[in-house]
């Protein structure tokens, strides 16, 4: 998962948008 989250946060939807996906993906 951590691949996934770190290619989201790279994307230009930024840092706040990598931790919103992050936390979906865990919940």
């Amino acid at each position: 998962m951590a691949g996934t989250v770190t290619v989201v946060g790279l994307g230009p939807a930024g840092p706040e948008l990598c931790t919103a996906e992050a936390l979906q993906a865990i919940a």
